[in-house]
């Protein structure tokens, strides 16, 4: 039961998230995931879980000392559809 309502408030959290700007960014359309995305000067993070055809994928993504938030949040993206690709290809 208490598996069940941590994984019921982690999705309440999660899923509410707007911002799809750095995880999301280079996944392919129509992948659902529930993530937190935080911001301060010079770092960038993106946290959670994508849902594909297997196992949710759980995702920590973090760039700091950076320039340029922006180009951060490129970064990040890419690797996220890297690892997602990655993780994919192992479902098959």
């Amino acid at each position: 039961m208490l598996k069940f309502i941590l994984r019921w408030g982690l999705s309440m959290i999660l899923g509410r998230q707007q911002f799809a700007d750095i995880m999301m960014l280079f996944l392919p359309e129509g992948i659902r995931a529930e993530h937190k995305t935080g911001r301060r000067p010079g770092s960038v993070l993106d946290v959670g879980l994508v849902y594909g055809a297997g196992d949710p994928l759980i995702l920590c993504l973090m760039a700091t000392q950076l320039a340029n938030n922006g180009e951060g949040a490129v970064i990040l993206g890419k690797a996220a559809a890297i690892i997602y690709t990655a993780g994919k290809e192992k479902c098959v």
